[in-house]
C-alpha cells in the first residue's frame, strides 16, 4: 500500500483514486496545524487579552477553564471595542 511519507500510514489505492478524481474531502481536527507553528485557540485567546491590555474577568476565566474559548472572546467583545478583539 502506498504512503505519502516514508514512515506514514498506508493509503488504499481507492482513496488515492478519489483524490486524483477530485472526490476526496479531508476533515481535519483541532490542532492539525500546530506543528506549523500557529497557537492553539486557548493560546490565541490569552494573547488577545494580553495584546489589548485586558485581563480576564471572572466569567471569562470560568469559560476559559471550561475550554469555551469562543465564549471568552464573545464576553470580551461585549465589554471592549469589538474591533480591538
Amino acid at each position: 500500500m502506498p504512503s505519502f511519507t516514508t514512515d506514514g500510514p498506508g493509503i488504499p489505492i481507492e482513496v488515492l483514486q478519489m483524490l486524483e478524481d477530485g472526490e476526496l474531502v479531508f476533515f481535519c481536527g483541532v490542532g492539525v496545524s500546530t506543528p506549523a507553528g500557529p497557537p492553539l485557540f486557548g493560546e490565541l485567546v490569552s494573547a488577545i487579552h494580553k495584546c489589548i491590555h485586558e485581563g480576564m474577568r471572572e466569567l471569562e476565566k470560568q469559560a476559559f477553564q471550561n475550554g469555551e474559548h469562543d465564549r471568552v472572546l464573545t464576553l470580551l467583545e461585549r465589554r471592549v471595542d469589538a474591533f480591538q478583539v
